[in-house]
């Protein structure tokens, strides 16, 4: 079978909110580069040849997302294909990055020179998208990707065969659920999201203004243009009206808003900017002809394995009220302006608490264990535990944070001191509450300490199962200077795992029982799935729960529950 690299350089300028491959390449094992421009028919026709036959062994940097973009323009990606994106994140997770020309810089020893000479052009002439970069800088950066990509295959192919064949092969069969998701995109409610925009716009223009009135009737001198979010000079400004403050920090400058109208407009221009620009307005400009948007989901973006994507993980779960403390009446939810189509319901699908039950089946700990097999909420358990239920129902949620930040701090590995801080407590009250009364009620000193004595003696954390549902074994080389997060990357590489195993059993369900017209899947975001579901068909929603839980391959069982809505994303309960 014939090995080749190939790869494409995209546009959002041809179709509005699609990424289109304008031109390609490819690197044969002579390490023979060509170049294809997708303009010239028989050009376009000879690199649609390659994709869609299965006599190539098709070789891609993040495989998913070419797959994606071919299909944009008609070109249907066939197996066998493989990722070295993927075989980076498996081979060594610790690069933050794992961008091509970083990778051939570090595994090929490749100076990149072609990197360097496209980035200065692009700054130099304020250039963002690629089918603006003259011929003679972007052909040869384009040709060098498919030649790192090839050898990249090969440096990596042995390491993945010897020790992660299965787990590398599971995750390019996560290539077709990523590429659905990219190609239906998430429907916006455009005319409430230019509603947001237009509110928000105003209310930062209006508190500008506000504030530069104040900089005027005082009479305050600026030695350049009045930039809010310049917190240098504003805490120059506060000087001069006579508030000097060694911090600008949010918290400080909230409990000083309600006396200072300076303060005051200026967390409320800080607040209208921060829910405009990286979120409704990126929206708005992302929006397809029929107002979807298309994330790009990276399958390994973070070095345990999780999912990462573009903008759709930061938006806030909560609606924001933050207004309101300001004295503005306003308000807004970014998940209201995710919607459904017409007959479809939005259907979201969240693993439940599912780091606490990872915790459990490691640690080992039988009462967590068993207030996990239990329904109910894990922190408010654990809480009744160490407090009793009648000191915690006396202020229920104050006793159940309290517990909560105790579990999630032992899980990131957070000293004494942070933990003190979160609790708002000294340091000695902090170690009085783990030793003296968390660690009474819960024995996991042991296992702390042998997570992290496992990391000091193998330079490793090892993850295995080997159940029906879920197989497959996986290492992090974790530095020993981190070695407090070794139970943190065991839950969080774990809960990876589950989601993606659970994810494809789904995506098989719908696709082997023919119901990709009616059931789709949409994102994926940290524990939750979520999918358009037609109204006819929303039945099936309780067996896609099912299918995502796992009550086999760990000691406690990994649930899920679902929340829909035919209105939004946010709606959803």
């Amino acid at each position: 079978m014939k090995i080749i690299a190939l790869d494409t350089e995209t546009t959002q300028t041809i179709v509005k909110g699609l990424d289109i491959p304008f031109i390609g390449t490819s690197t044969n094992v002579k390490l023979e580069n060509t170049l294809y421009d997708f303009n010239k028919k028989s050009d376009f026709e000879k690199f649609k040849k390659i994709c869609e036959s299965v006599n190539y062994e098709k070789i891609f940097h993040n495989v998913s997302y070419d797959k994606y973009t071919l299909k944009n323009i008609g070109i249907n990606l066939v197996k066998p294909y493989h990722d070295t994106m993927a075989m980076a994140s498996l081979v060594n997770e610790n690069y933050e990055r794992k961008g091509l020309k970083l990778l051939a810089n570090v595994y090929l020893n490749e100076a990149c020179l072609e990197s360097d000479i496209l980035r200065r052009y692009k700054n130099t002439n304020n250039i963002e998208d690629f089918i603006h970069i003259p011929k003679n800088i972007l052909y040869p950066y384009a040709l060098k990707d498919t030649e790192y990509t090839l050898k990249l295959y090969f440096l990596f192919k042995s390491i993945i065969n010897r020790k992660f064949k299965d787990l590398y092969e599971f995750e390019i069969e996560l290539v077709n659920p990523i590429v659905s998701m990219q190609l239906d995109g998430f429907r916006i409610n455009k005319k409430l999201a230019v509603e947001y925009y237009s509110k928000l716009y105003n209310l930062a223009k209006s508190s500008y203004y506000a504030m530069d009135k104040i900089l005027s009737d005082n009479n305050i001198e600026l030695y350049d243009k009045f930039l809010p979010d310049a917190y240098g000079q504003v805490r120059e400004i506060l000087k001069q009206l006579g508030y000097e403050l060694d911090s600008t920090r949010k918290e400080i400058l909230e409990d000083m808003a309600k006396d200072v109208k300076f303060i005051n407009n200026l967390l409320v221009y800080r607040l209208a900017r921060k829910m405009n620009k990286p979120y409704v307005i990126y929206l708005l400009n992302k929006l397809d002809k029929n107002d979807n948007v298309h994330f790009t989901y990276y399958q390994s973006g973070a070095k345990t394995g999780r999912f990462t994507a573009s903008l759709i993980q930061a938006i806030p779960k909560r609606e924001i009220k933050s207004f309101s403390k300001l004295g503005i009446d306003f308000s807004l939810s970014l998940r209201n302006l995710f919607v459904p189509p017409k007959d479809f319901f939005i259907v979201s699908i969240d693993y439940d608490q599912i780091e606490m039950r990872i915790f459990a089946y490691y640690s080992k700990c039988k009462t967590i264990i068993d207030i996990c097999k239990n329904k109910g909420d894990i922190h408010l358990m654990m809480a009744y535990e160490v407090y009793g239920k009648a000191k915690v129902d006396s202020d229920l949620n104050y006793y159940r944070d309290k517990i909560k930040t105790i579990n999630f701090g032992i899980i990131y590995g957070m000293s004494t001191a942070k933990l003190a801080v979160n609790l708002r407590v000294s340091q000695q009250e902090a170690y009085d509450i783990l030793q003296d009364m968390y660690y009474n009620k819960f024995p996991i000193r042991d296992f702390l300490r042998d997570s992290k004595n496992q990391l000091y003696r193998d330079k490793l954390i090892k993850i295995e199962f080997n159940s029906s549902l879920m197989k497959f074994y996986r290492e992090y080389r974790v530095p020993e200077r981190l070695a407090y997060k070794a139970v943190n990357i065991k839950v969080q590489g774990t809960a990876a795992y589950i989601m993606k195993y659970g994810m494809l059993r789904a995506y098989n369900y719908v696709l082997n029982n023919k119901l990709s017209k009616y059931i789709k899947l949409i994102c994926t975001i940290h524990d939750e799935l979520v999918w358009y579901i037609h109204k006819n068909y929303i039945h099936e929603s309780d067996i896609l729960v099912k299918i995502m839980e796992d009550n086999e391959s760990l000691s406690v069982p990994i649930t899920a529950t679902k929340k829909i809505s035919d209105i939004s994303w946010g709606d959803c309960k």
